[in-house]
């Protein structure tokens, strides 16, 4: 099996994770310090607008959106947990806003 990558920069390149991804301990007590305890890796936000994923979070104490809608769409973002945002539920009802 061959992949032709001629053409293509490396910021081009996009990973997914098959099956559901894991919450870790350090993500739980980021969350909680933030006051959004009901957050969780892959879970769905709007931030300012743009629909994407939690994928992590980073030493700002902030958390790293992928953007799968909108301006920013397949940048991993530095996000603020409390900035123009909205939590939503697996049916895209939203659970809480900042």
């Amino acid at each position: 099996y061959e992949l032709e990558l001629e053409g293509l920069e490396y910021t081009d390149l996009r990973c997914r994770c098959l099956g559901k991804p894991e919450t870790s301990e350090q993500f739980k007590r980021n969350a909680e310090y933030r006051g959004i305890e009901f957050a969780y890796i892959g879970m769905v936000v709007e931030v300012d607008g743009d629909r994407g994923n939690i994928v992590g979070h980073n030493s700002s104490e902030n958390l790293n959106i992928l953007f799968s809608m909108g301006k920013n769409k397949g940048l991993i973002l530095n996000c603020h947990p409390n900035w123009r945002i909205k939590y939503l539920d697996s049916k895209g009802n939203c659970v809480r806003s900042f």
